[in-house]
């Protein structure tokens, strides 16, 4: 059998390192002779190609299962990358990724991935990113569009991987990578299909897999939207802005990310993944109404085999609403637990932010009224994994889970030909 030496590009810096040892659940690749003639045979997940007769017979195995035209292949699900995307890896780079990676630039730490021999490009707004090995340490996600990463081999996630906004850093606040921004002038709605609405009378909490919480003013939040498979890969809407004249905006919207693997995805060692929404913004003078929590966005995997690690997370929750009034607090961003974000706290005359939705509760909850009204909470994002076989080895925490009522979290069989 013919061994190949991989090159691990780890921003600048090279190395070189001979094959990982196969692991102990992968088939066993049987012995072969030099090739009689031209052909390709499957045996099990196993396929050997002779190009001539006399050549020594490359064997590779088959992830998706092994077809004598060569290895099956998924059709990913999302609306970016499509099946074509998941071949001819093996001329770009493994890579160690963390950082930052901004998917409106294709700009990996600031330098474009081009540079690393990492493929990327735009497809129907969705930045797609392909390498031949991926193992994404701590890395923030950036830009305004949703993101796709597609490894031929195994793809582990060892750090947070960070699909949330700003969440109250910066004027104006920036969304999660694919997310909608939260109203940022006095009464506007958030962004996205399910945007909260704004004031007056508080700013009402971004839709997405549930429902955005009322602002306290009874204003409705956003509407959640019915695409449990995620067939569109798009972020959580933007919570709505209060009324006021200083910080009532509202929270945006977790982010959108999608892993695609060949081989495994492994969410393991210190691996994490958020897509929170952020939390509304707070009322600061006499006449500030709270801001609505942003929803949280959207995790998608999609390997032959998924796991989830005990002790690890994976996250789509809402984003809290702010409280209104003089002295009021901003409402929390959404947690990487089970743990719902807290609305912020009255202040003068004002009313609290509605909790961001987490756990078994995807809607947010409604803002407290007062003559300054709170924020409503943002609602859950959606997760969906789609392995070989149907179903995800969990071991880990997820936010929602598979087993919760109303889940906005689903899983199935990746679509193979």
């Amino acid at each position: 059998m013919r061994v190949m030496h991989r090159c691990f590009v780890v921003l600048a810096l090279i190395g070189c390192s001979g094959d990982p040892p196969p692991s102990s659940d992968a088939p066993a690749i049987p012995d072969s002779g030099a090739c009689l003639d031209t052909s390709a045979t499957c045996e099990g997940d196993v396929l050997t190609t002779c190009v001539a007769a006399g050549d020594t017979p490359v064997q590779e195995t088959c992830g998706w299962g092994c077809e004598t035209a060569g290895c099956k292949r998924l059709t990913p699900t999302g609306g970016g990358a499509v099946r074509a995307d998941t071949f001819s890896l093996d001329t770009f780079a493994e890579l160690s990724l963390s950082g930052t990676l901004d998917g409106s630039t294709g700009k990996i730490n600031g330098l474009a991935a081009s540079s690393m021999n990492i493929d990327y490009k735009l497809v129907n707004g969705i930045a797609v990113f392909r390498a031949r090995l991926l193992a994404i340490g701590g890395l923030k996600l950036q830009g305004t569009v949703p993101i796709q990463l597609i490894s031929d081999g195994p793809l582990s996630v060892d750090g947070t991987l960070d699909a949330t906004g700003s969440c109250g850093i910066g004027s104006p606040e920036l969304a999660g990578a694919g997310g909608g921004n939260g109203g940022q002038t006095a009464g506007s709605s958030g962004s996205l299909i399910g945007g909260g609405v704004g004031g007056p009378g508080g700013g009402a909490g971004g839709g997405w897999g549930g429902v955005g919480g009322a602002a306290g003013s009874g204003a409705l939040g956003g509407v959640s939207t019915d695409d449990p498979t995620v067939i569109a890969l798009r972020g959580g809407a933007g919570g709505g802005a209060g009324t006021g004249s200083t910080t009532f905006r509202g929270g945006g919207g977790g982010g959108a990310i999608q892993l695609i693997s060949n081989t495994s995805i492994t969410i393991a060692v210190a691996g994490n993944i958020n897509a929170g929404g952020c939390g509304g913004r707070k009322g600061t003078t006499v006449d500030d109404e709270g801001g609505g929590g942003g929803a949280g966005g959207t995790i998608v995997l999609e390997a032959p085999v998924v796991t989830l690690a005990s002790g690890r997370v994976i996250a789509v929750n809402g984003g809290g609403g702010g409280g209104g009034g003089v002295g009021a607090t901003d409402g929390g961003a959404g947690q990487l637990s089970r743990n719902v974000a807290v609305g912020g706290n009255a202040g003068t005359t004002g009313g609290a932010g509605g909790a961001g939705a987490a756990g078994v509760v995807i809607d947010g909850t409604a803002g407290g009224a007062g003559t300054l009204a709170g924020g409503g909470g943002g609602a859950s994002g959606r997760i969906r994994i789609n392995t070989r076989g149907g179903t995800a080895m969990i071991d880990g925490v997820m936010s929602p889970a598979f087993t919760d009522p109303n889940t906005t979290a689903t899983q199935g069989t990746a679509a193979l030909p």
